[in-house]
């Protein structure tokens, strides 16, 4: 006699169903911790010390003062010669928004 239970295909179902909704999970779970980050680095940098006024398109470096004060400088460390530290470079996108790059 053939066997009329779904127990089987309901198991099989199951696995696949939650295994989408992981992968879905930890996709957003990623785009959020990115998300997150780039809102938190935008934060430091519009609260950081700014001299000038930046250029859409241009590469900004954010270094940390002694005093723990944050700035913004268009000289990369290799251009300069105060002894502050180097946070990251970064690069003012067409709506504001800062994008960290990673240098070479």
């Amino acid at each position: 006699k053939p066997d009329h239970s779904l127990g089987g295909w309901k198991d099989g179902a199951v696995h696949r169903a939650n295994k989408h909704y992981d992968e879905r999970f930890n996709k957003l779970k990623k785009e959020f911790k990115e998300l997150y980050n780039e809102f938190k680095w935008n934060e430091i940098i519009f609260n950081a010390e700014m001299r000038i006024k930046p250029v859409i398109g241009q590469i900004y470096h954010l270094y940390k003062k002694d005093n723990d004060k944050n700035f913004i400088s268009l000289f990369a460390p290799h251009e300069c010669s105060w002894g502050e530290t180097h946070i990251g470079s970064f690069k003012l996108n067409y709506d504001n928004r800062w994008e960290k790059i990673n240098e070479k």
